[in-house]
């Protein structure tokens, strides 16, 4: 407890200290000023005016969290002065290149679903969509890793030739319980299924090679469950095109 002269000449007895959880109330020309409960003469107030900054502080993910592939995080932060509307980015190295999540998020969280990648070197960013000058990243790197069983494409995937209408067998493994199996002519710019809900626990699919050449060719195995666990062919294969004899093919008699 200590003794300060007041406005009449006087002296008042305090603790001097009160924890404020500052206001949303972004200003350059703040003062504080501290009045006797009993006479609202006797005060004091800031000798000059100081500042109430907006902000925006990310709370999760904001550096060594483990995070799954595929799965679902909660983005989490806090924030004052601000629109209300915040965009939040995502960056696989470190914070050198970011990629969009959303541009319309709203309150104090948001519920990413985690990209089909896996680094060491991850970052989210969040920023007033209307003032992107307002705005916070992850303090420290995070990590998305692999999940525990992962869907696998075993085959094909090591550049192997087939021949358009033979019969081939697709192998793979997944979590379950079914996986949805497609496959590309054009380096993966877009898909064509081959079948939904094929069981799982099978591991292998025999598929009718469609009459599509291509040297570009990718097959893709998607967890129904979660579209976002999938694996595809690591390097692209070649479906070849067939000539086949239909007539004579065998036992005709002709004249």
């Amino acid at each position: 407890t200590t003794s300060y002269p007041d406005k009449t000449g006087g002296s008042v007895s305090t603790e001097g200290t009160y924890s404020w959880s500052v206001s949303n109330t972004p200003s350059s020309q703040v003062l504080m000023r501290v009045s006797d409960a009993s006479n609202s003469m006797s005060f004091d107030e800031s000798d000059s005016v100081f500042t109430i900054n907006p902000h925006i502080k990310i709370t999760s993910p904001n550096g060594a969290e483990q995070i799954s592939r595929c799965s679902s995080h909660n983005i989490t932060w806090g924030h004052g002065g601000t629109s209300g509307v915040f965009q939040i980015e995502y960056s696989e190295d470190g914070g050198s290149t970011w990629n969009t999540i959303t541009t319309s998020a709203s309150g104090n969280s948001y519920t990413w679903v985690v990209p089909n990648t896996v680094s060491s070197q991850m970052r989210v960013r969040v920023s007033d969509y209307n003032d992107l000058s307002k705005t916070d990243d992850s303090d420290a790197n995070f990590s998305i890793t692999p999940p525990a069983s992962p869907v696998i494409l075993v085959a094909p995937n090591t550049g192997q030739m087939w021949i358009a209408g033979t019969t081939q067998d697709i192998n793979y493994t997944s979590p379950g319980p079914n996986v949805n199996i497609s496959y590309s002519i054009d380096s993966t710019l877009t898909w064509t299924t081959i079948a939904n809900n094929v069981s799982a626990s099978a591991g292998s699919y025999a598929w009718t090679v469609s009459n599509t050449p291509s040297t570009e060719a990718f097959i893709r195995i998607e967890n129904v469950n979660n579209s976002c666990d999938y694996d595809q062919s690591a390097v692209p294969f070649i479906i070849a095109s067939s000539v086949s004899v239909t007539q004579p093919n065998g036992g005709e008699v002709w004249q």
